[in-house]
């Protein structure tokens, strides 16, 4: 499934492949060992330890965010930012709208659950999901992350939901087309388009 963002309205178009395996990877090499070499030449600084070339592990500070089952993880790799949403609490049925950001660069955690609003209405956290998909893009210097799909703890949706990373304001895109309620999906952006990998969610799809 491919969307485009065009202004304020979001094209869906669906694609069908007979098989494709995707490798995508990222770099976010200030904070985890490039090798096993790395592991195995590490050397102690004082408290912290220091592989041969130069990286360091360090301590995560700030507000620890909960550890959730099926939440959802977008990766900022230029401005150094990892954001995680969602999921369901370990042992129980309580799903959970948690949005936490780490600074990969310190490793210092912030809790932005009540920190965001919905357009048009103040102090709206966002809606408890799991199994959603997400991903972060850049348009023209305004940082989003999108939410796609997910399990509300009633039902599967098809809802694209934009996180103004610069104003901590959500909204759900308008969307021209349709497209089924999907869950445990996978999306990447790709020049201002997100591609939105799919499972059927029934066996004759």
């Amino acid at each position: 499934m491919l969307v485009s963002l065009q202004s304020s309205a979001v094209v869906l178009e669906s694609y069908h492949v007979a098989d494709a395996n995707f490798t995508i990877s990222f770099d976010l090499a200030m904070t985890r060992a490039r090798s096993i070499q790395d592991v195995n030449s590490r050397t102690e600084k004082g408290d912290k330890k220091t592989f041969a070339n130069g990286l360091q592990w360090m301590p995560m500070t700030g507000s620890l965010p909960y550890f959730n089952d099926y939440g959802c993880v977008a990766i900022d790799d230029l401005g150094g930012k990892i954001y995680m949403f969602g999921g369901k609490r370990p042992g129980t049925d309580a799903l959970c709208c948690d949005f936490n950001v780490c600074d990969a660069r310190t490793m210092n955690w912030e809790d932005w659950t009540n920190s965001l609003s919905r357009e048009f209405a103040p102090s709206s956290p966002l809606s408890p999901l799991q199994n959603a998909s997400s991903t972060f893009l850049n348009i023209h210097g305004w940082k989003y992350v999108f939410l796609f799909g997910g399990y509300d703890g009633i039902d599967i949706n098809s809802q694209l939901i934009a996180i103004n990373i610069n104003t901590k304001i959500w909204s759900v895109v308008p969307i021209e087309g349709t497209v089924a309620p999907r869950m445990d999906t996978a999306m990447v952006d790709i020049g201002n388009r997100l591609y939105i990998f799919t499972l059927p969610t029934q066996r004759n799809e």
